[in-house]
């Protein structure tokens, strides 16, 4: 069998961490890219791994390619600290890394999501990303919502990787402060300025394609309340843009 390093970043997630690295201790290493927990997440990693590594953090994929760099495994498995693995997929991955991959130089890991301890299997429509990669063949790429782009061929795991994502709206809505913030830097340095008509029109769009076009609404009531908070974050977006934008008009 191949070795296989495991990478995960986390930052104030005492709470979860242990979980997600329980379901790890079978890799050949685990390391963990920390941005500065306050809590006691450096000192739950270091009860698995002595690989605890401190990095300010940027952008996600300049933090997730550090780790990336660490690893001494000929395959990389990236994980968050709210994701699991669970035993067939454990079983698949060891399967996967005995044939050595079977000529792919990365594979996608499809994620069954929860939030709030209630799974979402329609609002954020099909979840797969690359998350296996051989190492030296790939890097993430993107400040927010990071891809791992593969030099080399790329296959799909079976198994669907656990990802819970949040236990209380609190929670989720904190954790995706950063996220908007990021995003509207992002389209602020890319040119966008804020526009009231997208302001309005935009968080509607992402209501009606999460909730009517993805059949958001199979979810039930968790499923409204997120496809809800998702246009709600839109809007907060171009909030920030125009916070920005307003920044650079001379005073």
């Amino acid at each position: 069998m191949r070795a296989l390093s495991v990478v995960i970043i986390t930052r104030n997630e005492a709470a979860r961490i242990r979980r997600c690295l329980e379901s790890v201790v079978w890799a050949d290493e685990v390391i963990v890219v920390d941005s500065g927990s306050t809590d006691r997440t450096e000192a739950v990693c270091r009860e698995f791994t002595s690989k605890v590594y401190r990095r300010e953090f940027d952008t996600f994929d300049r933090q997730k390619n550090f780790g990336l760099e660490l690893a001494t495994g000929q395959w990389i498995l990236s994980l968050d600290a709210d994701e699991v693995i669970s035993r067939p997929l454990r079983e698949e991955l060891l399967a996967t890394l005995t044939g050595d991959g079977d000529g792919h130089d990365g594979f996608i890991l499809r994620r069954e999501n929860y939030l709030c301890g209630h799974p979402i299997l329609h609002a954020w429509g099909r979840d797969a990303l690359v998350r296996l990669v051989r190492r030296g063949r790939g890097r993430f790429h993107g400040a927010v919502h990071e891809k791992l782009e593969v030099d080399g061929r790329v296959g799909e795991l079976k198994q669907p990787l656990l990802h819970f994502n949040s236990d209380s709206l609190q929670e989720y809505i904190a954790k995706n402060q950063a996220y908007i913030a990021l995003e509207a830097q992002r389209r602020h340095q890319r040119g966008e300025r804020f526009s009231i008509a997208r302001a309005l029109l935009s968080p509607l769009r992402v209501f009606l394609f999460r909730y009517v076009r993805l059949r958001g609404f199979r979810d039930g009531t968790m499923g409204f309340i997120l496809c809800v908070l998702l246009a709600f974050f839109t809007f907060l977006i171009h909030a920030r843009l125009w916070e920005l934008t307003q920044s650079e008009a001379p005073r």
